[in-house]
């Protein structure tokens, strides 16, 4: 009696190892493969944060796609109100349904290509890791409601610029 309940005892144990060590590579998983991007990208250097990561690292919210622009000089450039419009590009998530009216200037179109070529760069590389929870592309919907703020425009004329929420 007591060998057969050793020996269920030790079936059990076998059972319970392989299903934490597979509950384990559910989760480890996934961070391997975000810290191989981090590394990729140079956010991670010799086993610590590099530049890109400290200064991520002390950025709320759309971390790197605002460290991807601050690193490739597109910021310093920038009068207030693109920066503005930058910023704000960077964390808008539109709605369905919402109209907009487009900021369509030359300085718009390049700061546009500019910042979604640097955003696509990370993106591509958590494609190559197999990441499926990519960061988010900056929206630029809001840009003319931006800068018109930005320009001076009462809160209330924004609404001649887009249906988004206030």
């Amino acid at each position: 009696v007591a060998e057969k309940s050793f020996k269920a005892f030790q079936k059990r144990r076998r059972h319970k190892g392989r299903h934490r060590k597979g509950a384990d590579d559910l989760f480890t998983e996934p961070i391997r493969r975000r810290l191989q991007v981090l590394e990729e990208l140079g956010y991670l250097r010799d086993g610590g944060l590099g530049p890109r990561g400290r200064f991520a690292a002390a950025s709320p919210g759309r971390e790197m796609q605002l460290t991807e622009t601050l690193f490739a000089g597109l910021l310093e450039d920038l009068d207030p109100d693109y920066l503005n419009v930058l910023m704000t590009a960077l964390v808008y998530e539109p709605r369905k349904g919402e109209w907009f009216e487009p900021l369509e200037t030359p300085e718009m179109e390049a700061l546009g290509d500019d910042c979604l070529d640097l955003v696509d760069r990370v993106r591509r590389a958590e494609k190559r890791a197999k990441i499926s929870d990519r960061v988010p592309l900056p929206d630029f919907s809001l840009s003319g409601a931006a800068l018109a703020w930005s320009r001076g425009a009462p809160f209330e004329a924004l609404r001649e610029y887009s249906a988004a929420d206030e």
